[in-house]
């Protein structure tokens, strides 16, 4: 599966980053959102997994630019965040075609469990 990470926590990049390629993965990493949009308009990935906090280019951000480009549906999101976003905005973007968001601390386990359901999607 080739998976797109975008997070500015280098820790948390290195960690998904490492275990997602351990478990055969074609990862592909950005600590920040302007590059990350760049990687998902020059390239297709099964899953795109995007800190919704990062500074100057957030996830939302992100998003919003693929939505403007027609683009965000074609792209299988998941959301991470830390912050205290209200699930109604949440469920905003998800209406928009962000298809997961979980909630920092994050169980390894609930990214496999995703994995596996865009797998058999």
């Amino acid at each position: 599966m080739k998976i797109c990470i975008i997070d500015d926590n280098l820790d948390i990049l290195e960690l998904l980053k490492s275990i997602l390629k351990i478990t055969g993965n074609d990862v592909f990493v950005s600590d920040n959102g302007k590059d990350g949009l760049s990687l998902i308009l020059n390239e297709e990935f099964d899953l795109i997994i995007l800190d919704i906090m990062m500074p100057e280019f957030s996830g939302i951000d992100v998003v919003r630019s693929l939505e403007n480009r027609g683009k965000l549906k074609d792209n299988h999101i998941l959301f991470l965040t830390a912050s205290s976003v209200l699930d109604s905005d949440l469920q905003e973007w998800m209406d928009k075609g962000v298809k997961t968001c979980l909630r920092k601390p994050v169980e390894i386990e609930e990214i496999f469990e995703h994995i596996s359901e865009v797998r058999m999607a």
